[in-house]
C-alpha cells in the first residue's frame, strides 16, 4: 500500500532470536504483517516472526518463531 506521498507504508521493526545472516532491524511493508505475523522469504525458506510488542514508541518487536520451506512447481 503506498501512502498519500506516493512512498510505500513501510514498519520499523527489530526481530529477536534470529537466524545468523537475519539483520536485527528491518523495514517491512505493512501489507505483509497479517495477524501479527509476517514471512520473510531467504532463498529456499520462508523466516517466520511473530509481534511480541507493538508500542507508541517505535520500533515494533518481532520474534522469530519457525522456518519452512517455500512450494515447489
Amino acid at each position: 500500500m503506498k501512502r498519500a506521498d506516493g512512498r510505500e507504508d513501510l514498519v520499523d521493526l527489530v526481530v529477536q532470536a534470529a537466524p545468523a545472516g537475519i539483520p536485527r532491524r528491518l523495514q517491512v511493508r505493512r501489507s505483509r504483517i497479517v495477524d501479527g505475523r509476517f514471512k520473510l522469504v531467504r532463498g529456499d525458506w520462508y523466516e517466520h516472526f511473530e509481534l511480541v510488542a507493538a508500542e507508541v514508541a517505535r520500533p515494533t518487536v518481532f520474534r522469530w518463531t519457525m522456518r519452512t520451506p517455500i512450494a515447489g512447481d
